[in-house]
């Protein structure tokens, strides 16, 4: 597995999180309902009119829209009450996304289309607090802030990837000119306090289309060859050393985050498509399965406080009372972690189609990372405090995503392994439709292994019944005996 991750975080990057272009904003037509076409720059007089049909911008927090101007401070104006002329949009902003789709490292044959959002207006004293874009349409991948020519200082846009920065401020221009930003959308990002003027823009989903193979990158030969003796390696099964009942998975969790339905194979982010597309032509050479899933992980962590900070919460004066009130909310620090628990779900084949396979908990060592979740940022965090001799625990839960691969030739040892009443209903059916007995000895025999197991789980009357019927089934002492 060491030599796995070594030979992927090999790979290097052939894209950036964020890139940016400013053009001229001449004869580019922006219709505003019951304001009317802006002027660039525009005009005080315009800049109020905009003021006056828009409304407080409200922001996504997991499964609710919240207004909180601590958090965002903006008024916005929705998408249908803007008209972008489409001559002026296709001469000047249809060229620049595919010069963006490059630089994002997108697959050369895919093409970004932007879908408006909104307008946006910041006026002195409004900002936006970091926060990622909540994926607003199917097959988002990025999103694209256009700013208008306006005079202002401060609102500069900071798109964190990862711990890595980029500022994009806005310089004075004799000619009026468009800021145009494009980042992935899982970045976190900020808009600084505008200290003076206002600040305008438009918003954009930008979403992934017309992928139709994978891309003719060269790489490095010397990596490629790494990664491909490190994957064969992994698969090689030691023979000092074998147990069939472990079959072996390799999981690797990608770099960037994905909802359901934002994963596919042709929507992956930069990095993460350059090492899938390495894996997936090792995967052919090798006939291995590969499918893409969503991983949710549950981290728990021990938690320590330093000698002043345990003493004073247990040893206290009743006048700390109120203090100490303040002290249960603290969290203490995470030292190591005690547990990790990792949930496979939303299982995408090779052919891109949703597979009806149950939740799987793989086994750790199956599984590898070039991003780990510190890099990321929980979803949820819940922590329990001391509880007599246990608790001071901290658990942090993510949504991750990976491809997973194992051998063809083991695809049912695997299937019993991740669904194995799945498996039981499909032999009960081939039993069903008859002339299936070589078919279903094929299947139990490379099953054995797992049948042990199995039986502790399934001790009712009709799990007992059911293994019976296979038996006689199959009339094959060697196989009833496993």
């Amino acid at each position: 597995m060491d030599e796995i991750l070594a030979a992927l975080e090999a790979i290097e990057n052939q894209g950036s999180f964020s890139t940016g272009k400013n053009i001229s904003a001449d004869n580019f037509s922006i219709n505003v309902s019951k304001v009317g076409v802006l002027d660039f720059p525009i005009s005080e007089a315009q800049i109020q009119a905009l003021i006056n049909v828009a409304q407080p911008a409200k922001f996504g927090w997991r499964d609710q829209t919240i207004l909180d101007p601590n958090v965002r401070k903006v008024l916005e104006i929705s998408a249908n009450k803007v008209k972008i002329g489409k001559k002026q949009w296709n001469k000047k902003i249809e060229p620049l996304l595919d010069t963006f789709k490059c630089a994002l490292g997108l697959p050369s044959h895919s093409k970004l289309i932007a879908e408006l959002h909104n307008i946006l207006i910041y006026q002195p004293g409004d900002f936006f607090k970091p926060h990622q874009d909540t994926e607003k349409a199917d097959r988002m991948v990025a999103s694209l802030v256009v700013i208008l020519p306006t005079e202002h200082l401060g609102g500069e846009l900071i798109i964190d990837h990862r711990g890595i920065k980029k500022t994009y401020a806005i310089k004075k221009s004799k000619i009026p000119k468009l800021s145009c930003i494009a980042f992935y959308a899982d970045c976190y990002h900020e808009v600084k306090e505008v200290s003076s003027g206002y600040r305008v823009s438009l918003t954009y989903n930008l979403i992934l289309d017309k992928y139709l193979g994978s891309l003719d990158t060269l790489y490095e030969s010397d990596t490629s060859i790494r990664l491909t003796q490190a994957v064969q390696k992994y698969f090689t099964p030691d023979k000092s050393h074998d147990n069939r009942n472990i079959t072996p998975k390799l999981i690797y969790l990608l770099d960037h985050q994905y909802t359901q339905s934002g994963l596919s194979w042709d929507s992956l982010k930069n990095i993460d498509r350059i090492r899938v597309d390495e894996l997936l032509k090792i995967a052919d050479h090798f006939n291995l399965e590969a499918h893409l899933a969503l991983a949710d992980m549950q981290e728990t962590w021990e938690c320590e406080f330093d000698y002043k900070d345990y003493r004073d919460r247990r040893y206290h004066d009743d006048d700390d009372d109120d203090d100490d009130e303040e002290d249960e909310d603290e969290e203490g620090h995470p030292v190591y972690i005690m547990n990790t628990d990792t949930t496979l779900k939303h299982w995408i084949n090779r052919a891109g189609l949703y597979v009806e396979l149950k939740d799987f908990t793989p086994r750790s060592s199956e599984i590898c990372w070039t991003g780990a979740n510190a890099d990321f940022e929980p979803y949820q965090s819940e922590y329990e405090g001391w509880m007599g001799n246990s608790g001071n625990t901290l658990d942090r839960w993510y949504h991750r995503a990976a491809i997973v691969l194992w051998l063809k030739d083991d695809y049912y040892p695997i299937i019993f392994e991740i669904d194995q009443d799945g498996f039981i209903k499909e032999i009960f059916s081939l039993m069903a439709s008859g002339a299936q007995l070589s078919k279903v000895q094929d299947m139990l025999q490379q099953t054995a292994s797992y049948w042990p197991q199995f039986a502790k789980n399934h001790k009712t009357d009709a799990d007992v019944m059911n293994v019976m019927q296979l038996a006689l089934y199959v009339a094959n002492p060697g196989i009833s005996n496993c």
